[in-house]
């Protein structure tokens, strides 16, 4: 039988405290051991433990800390060029993937794919931002504003979550992005990427021809105002017109006949 012994009484507490072996010498309680020992055991100290046969449930105590994150938008203002844009936001989306998955790590350069991945995130993030209320409504299969700005073009949203033009041509023969444009909104920093890129690329092209390529695959909302404005706030359009302020000689010269002279002898 085990019977519980006091701290006070138990003499292994002795030497764990430091007694010194001078005290342990002259101490009885390590010799002989408490003083109710020698007693009758009805004598003894009791101590009223109850046996409990169903223990109860202890809950764990859990601290939550909210956190409130104020999300500001994907910092589009700090790019300058699409191209650094998109190899940007690949990377972050091919980290992400290799973070969640330890078979088959992306690495070297980026592919096409992945590239085309970063600008559907880009379109996504921009939409949200110029039609959230627009998207909501698709989103939730209603019918949007009747005074909306995408009122009249029967939007519609694709597999990869993108804002599309609809129309009555998907019977024809035209590539599915020519016969469903993505929408952007021309207020949209990430659409001035678009025109200025679009803009480089055609050696400085006339804003017809920069609205005409744009519409190739993106429906632009206000996209000819943003045209005129990508091609006359251009440094490089601005020297060229610069430099054809100066004509050429044969434009300054005098006319014609002012000097004549005769081959008669």
């Amino acid at each position: 039988m085990w019977y519980h012994v006091q701290g006070q009484y138990n003499l292994a507490d002795l030497l764990s405290r430091g007694l010194s072996p001078e005290k342990i010498y002259n101490c009885p309680m390590w010799w002989q051991g408490p003083s109710w020992l020698s007693q009758p055991r009805d004598s003894w100290p009791n101590s009223n433990f109850q046996i409990l046969e169903h223990v109860p449930e202890v809950k764990k105590k859990v601290i939550i800390s909210k956190v409130t994150v104020i999300y500001d938008g994907f910092p589009f203002n700090r790019f300058s060029n699409l191209n650094r844009l998109k190899r940007t936001v690949a990377y972050c989306l091919r980290f992400i993937s290799n973070c969640k998955s330890r078979e088959g790590r992306l690495t070297g350069p980026l592919t096409i794919s992945e590239l085309g991945d970063a600008m559907h995130c880009v379109v996504r993030v921009s939409q949200a931002d110029s039609f959230s209320s627009e998207l909501q409504h698709l989103q939730n299969k209603q019918k949007i504003k009747t005074k909306g700005c995408l009122s009249g073009l029967n939007p519609f949203i694709d597999s990869h979550g993108i804002i599309r033009v609809g129309g009555r041509i998907n019977l024809s023969q035209l590539d599915y992005e020519k016969k469903h444009p993505i929408l952007i909104s021309a207020k949209h920093v990430l659409t001035s990427l678009f025109f200025s890129f679009e803009h480089h690329r055609l050696l400085h092209a006339g804003p017809q021809l920069l609205l005409y390529s744009i519409r190739e695959k993106f429906w632009p909302l206000g996209g000819r105002n943003l045209a005129r404005k990508t091609i006359y706030s251009s440094r490089d359009v601005q020297d060229t017109y610069i430099a054809g302020t100066a004509l050429n000689f044969n434009k300054v010269a005098p006319d014609a006949f002012l000097n004549k002279s005769s081959d008669e002898k």
